[in-house]
Formats: C-alpha cells, structure tokens, sequence
C-alpha cells in the first residue's frame, strides 16, 4: 500500500490547546483568571502536542494553586533539550511531580513493549508481586490500593483504554519511552531479530513471541539478581532439552510467567527453592500436574494457570500456600477435584473455578471458609453435590458478583441426566450476583429463587443453556434489573406461558430487559403473552433461531425495538411486533 499524498499533521492550534487543558486542568469549573494566566504561559510550552497538555493540565489539576502552577512553571526540566533527555520535557515534568507510590507503579511498566495490551487486573497483581502497594490505611487491602494508583495514572493520561476490551490499557509511544528512560539498565525487553547486551543491573526482563532465537543471549547471561522474568504474547515453543531449568536458580525471583509456552510440561522440582515468588503465570501451557515442591513457594501471591486444558490435579499440601490471593483456573476443563483443606487459603480474594470430585477433593462448603471470595465463580460437576446443606454452607459471598452452575452428567444421548432438583432450590444466592448462567441441568423445573426479585434484585444478566429437561421457566420478568437473557436448547420446553412473565400486576414484565434471545429450541411451540401493552418496554433486540415448531406468538409491541432476527422458524405465523425504532429486520426460513 502507498500514498501519493503525504499529510503531515500540525500541532493544534493555541485555542484548542487551552480548551484541551482547561477541560483536564479544572474538569468543568469556573477558571481562576490567576490560573488561567500561568496555564496559558505553560500550554505555550508544550508544543501544540495533545499528549503534553492532557498529562500536565491533569497533573495541574490535581493542585489548583498559583504557587504549585507557577513551580511548575518555573521548573528546570523545561531548559532540557529534548535531545539531551530524548524525552519531552513536559512529559518528564508530568513524571516528576508524580507522588513517589505512583512513580514506581508507572515505571515498572517498563517491562511492556509499546503498542502492548495491559490487562488491568494483572498489573496490579504485579505491582503487589513487586511490593509496590502499600498504604498508610490499614483497613486498606493491596488490590484497593493497586486500582486507586490505577485510576489515578489513568485520570493523569498515563493509561488510555482498549477500545476492544474494557478490562484492557494501553500506553502511548512517548510515555512508554519516558518509563524506560527512567528505569535504565534495570529493564530489559529482548527483541525480534536483535541482538542485545543485557547489564549486569538488569532486574526487569521480557520478552516477546518470536523472540525466542535471542534466548541464547539470556541463557548466557548471570541474573542471579533478576526479580522478573515475563513472557509476553505467548505461543513460544522451547527447546525439549531446555525446560528453562535455569530459572530454578533466580534466587530473588518475584514475577514468573511464562504464559503460553505450549511445549511447556512439568516444572522442575527446584521450584519450591523461590522462597521469594509473589507471582507465577502457567496460563496456555500443557503443564499436567504442580509439583509437591511448589507448596513451600509460601509467598505466593498469584498463581495463573488459565487454559492449562491438560492440568488435572493439584499437590496434596496446596494448602500450605498460605499467602495466595488470586488463582485463575478459567479454562481448566481437565481437572478432577480441587486439593483438601482449600478452606484454610483464608487470604484468597479470587478463585474463578471450583470443581465438584465424585469422590475425595475437597468439599463444596469449605468454601464457607473463603470470607474474602470475590468476583466470578464456576462450580463445575454440580451433579455430584449429594447433600443440598453443602451447597448452602458454601455461604456463596455476598462480593461474588457472576456465579456459573454446570453440570456435566450425559445420557447416551448426550442430553443432560436427571438431577435432584432440591440441591440447585436449597441455593442461597445473595444479593449482589449481577450475572448468573446454569448450564446442563437435568432436573424438570428450575428453582423457585430465579424468577423472585426479592432474592435477586440487582441481576443483569441471566443464561439458561442445555437445560434439557425443563419444561416451564420460572417469573423471569419480574427480575427488576434483568437487562440480557438467553435462553438455549431447552428441548423439553412446548410452551412459553404467563408464568415467564409473572404475576405483579403493579410493575411491567421484563421492565429493563433490552436483549433477548431464544436459541435452538426444538419443541418450543407456543409463546404465550400476557399484559400485551406492558411487557418488554425497553427491548432493543430480539433473536428467535431455530425453533422449528414455534407457530404463535410474538409480543405485538415493543416500542423501542431495533434489531429483530427470526431465522430457521419455518411454522411462525406471527405477525411483526410494532416499533417506531426498527432498524434490522432479518427473516430467514420462516
């Protein structure tokens, strides 16, 4: 590709200029004149570069003062040449005046490579691997620390967010260069096809995907001292005769990842000798099973294994882990039962997956002994929770805010085997849970506590999957916040009836329900709807695919309706619903 037209682009105007930093400086207030006079002379400094006047117009306005502005103002660092600092000086000055927790937080950022996609939630793990959070507030826990110094380099245009992914950031090229020009030697990130002499003051080492011909350089290099080790990226094959065995030897080591390594099989047993690892990333690995050794790994913070879809049992002593906070076992399909004793984790905050063993492993209601369980939760193999006391001595914490149900018990046919339905009724969920999916339930009717707003007022989002033997569904609609709904391959559901929608009369059925969707749905033939006028008054999109058998009906009105799909209901005889906001309408096989 090429362009015969080069536009070079110009340094904003003075006028947009100020209007950029007065917007970040004084975030809509009143301009103080004496202000806006030293901000105008300080804007003049920057440049016309939009990254400088966001970075200084919110660091300025984090002190609304004449006398902070005008030291700014003043300061040495603007006589530095950007040829000698290599670094704008009024990036440098941004840095400079930063509070010293959030200095370090920001140059240990050093370690991404630019145009890098930092998952917010592990940053702050690797900042508390680090020893970087810390706060005078006792009451304070790392993670509350780790996202305030998050989202005050963000407020200060440190981070800006992917718009891809909201738990994801980026760092502009300049600030990125300003980060690893204050950490020096101290950081080191092993290149594509570059040959690079790693000092001795190296703390900080990364490298990326496609890098790995470069390794010969770090295998031959003494790092004794180093404290990171990350790979970034991921999907690096290592030589079978390496298992990076030398890693065992980092005395000092903190953060360890080596995330993606599919090759990668067991860990060596001298693992247990780093007496200092906060930090241990074996997600996208073929790791089978954790080594013994790795339980006297007593500092251990955070241990990833996301995807290790060969993992299939944990060390007998994981308890003895006694520091661990955070353990992602998203993804690990294979494992058989989780460790006894998993209770006596008592500082573990997250744990994204429990497993149900048919026998042996540990119970479901230790995990009443987690009291600062937070976040999602999947309970994999429900089928095997035999006492319904288990389930509600489990104490499901009130800081969950996602939890999965799945059961995984097949007939010969591959539909999902009959359940005790009292085990899944005897569920206390609290009241926090804003997401909830139950997949592969077997039992014929779904507990009572799902279609009650008292039990779950503040639900958003609600998936019923391969729930095969059901056949009626619960007061949906009278969920006060429930925005998203799927509803698939329910094949034992003929009909849809006014119980789906409730029978409280003083508020509308589904009154915040904006998407909605009915997904392979062989025996569904009827859909019954009541208080016509009422219901669904905020749906924006309705998908119904293959429900061969459906024939009636669908909700004549839905004023605020944008997306409509009907594909594979070949007997639909329903008429449109009507809506003044319709902007797709797609009918296939109908």
């Amino acid at each position: 590709m090429w362009s015969r037209d080069i536009y070079c682009l110009e340094p904003l105007q003075d006028e947009y200029c100020w209007e950029l930093f007065a917007n970040h400086a004084f975030s809509g207030q009143c301009v103080d004149s004496e202000l806006e006079s030293i901000g105008r002379t300080i804007v003049s400094k920057c440049g016309g570069l939009p990254l400088a006047i966001k970075t200084l117009g919110s660091l300025l306005g984090t002190k609304p003062t004449p006398q902070y502005w005008g030291e700014i103002l003043k300061s040495d660092i603007w006589s530095l040449s950007e040829d000698e600092s290599k670094i704008i000086p009024s990036l440098r000055l941004s840095y400079h005046y930063l509070p010293s927790n959030l200095k370090r937080c920001f140059t240990f950022c050093s370690i991404f490579p630019k145009d890098y996609l930092i998952e917010k939630d592990v940053l702050i793990q690797l900042w508390m691997a680090e020893g970087l959070l810390h706060s005078a507030q006792t009451s304070k826990n790392f993670e509350e620390v780790g996202n305030k110094i998050f989202n005050d380099l963000q407020s200060r245009s440190f981070f800006e967010p992917s718009k891809k992914n909201g738990n994801y950031f980026m760092m502009h090229d300049l600030l990125n260069d300003l980060a690893k020009s204050v950490m020096g030697e101290f950081c080191v990130q092993l290149e594509v096809g570059r040959v690079q002499e790693i000092s001795a003051k190296a703390r900080y080492f990364s490298f990326r995907r496609r890098a790995t011909e470069n390794l010969e350089t770090f295998k031959n290099f003494k790092c004794h001292q180093l404290r990171s080790f990350i790979l970034l990226d991921g999907y690096v094959f290592f030589d079978e005769n390496d298992r990076l065995s030398r890693l065992s030897h980092l005395n000092y080591i903190r953060e360890l990842s080596l995330a993606g390594c599919t090759n990668f099989q067991e860990l060596v047993d001298d693992i247990g000798n780093l007496k200092h690892l906060h930090y241990l990333d074996l997600s996208e690995t073929s790791i089978e099973k954790l080594p013994n050794s790795m339980c006297l790994l007593i500092n251990l913070q955070t241990l990833r294994l996301r995807d290790c879809h060969c993992l299939v049992e944990f060390p007998s002593n994981f308890h003895k882990l006694i520091n661990l906070r955070h353990l992602d076992l998203d993804g690990c399909d294979s494992i058989k039962k989780m460790p006894k004793h998993m209770g006596k984790l008592n500082h573990l905050r997250t744990m994204n997956h429990f497993v149900v063993a048919k026998k042996g492993g540990a119970c479901l209601k230790e995990l009443g002994a987690l009291n600062h369980l937070m976040g999602s939760l999947t309970i994999s193999h429900m089928e095997y929770i035999n006492n319904p006391m288990d389930l509600r001595d489990a104490n499901l914490k009130e800081n969950l805010d996602k939890l999965c149900l799945n059961y995984k018990w097949y007939d010969y046919n591959g539909e999902a085997g009959p359940h005790r339905e009292d085990i899944l009724e005897g569920l206390e969920p609290n009241n926090n849970l804003k997401e909830i999916i139950v997949e592969y339930y077997g039992g014929t009717k779904l507990p009572t506590w799902l279609g009650g707003s008292h039990f779950l007022p503040n639900l958003v989002s609600l998936s019923l999957a391969r729930c095969a033997n059901c056949v009626n569904l619960p007061s949906l609609g009278q969920l006060p916040t429930l925005e998203k709904l799927e509803i698939t391959k329910l094949h034992g559901l003929k009909v849809i009836g006014e119980e789906f929608h409730g029978n409280d009369s003083s508020n509308a059925p589904f009154r915040r329900l904006s998407y909605l969707i009915f997904y392979d749905m062989e025996e569904w033939e009827e859909w019954s709807i009541c208080r016509e006028d009422e219901s669904f008054p905020c749906l924006q999109e309705l998908h119904i695919y293959n429900c061969p058998k459906l024939r009636k009906s669908l909700p004549p009105h839905l004023p605020r309706l944008k997306k409509l799909s009907i594909i594979g209901c070949r007997n639909m005889e329903a008429t449109l619903p009507m809506s003044s906001c319709t902007e797709r309408i797609w009918l296939r096989s109908c």
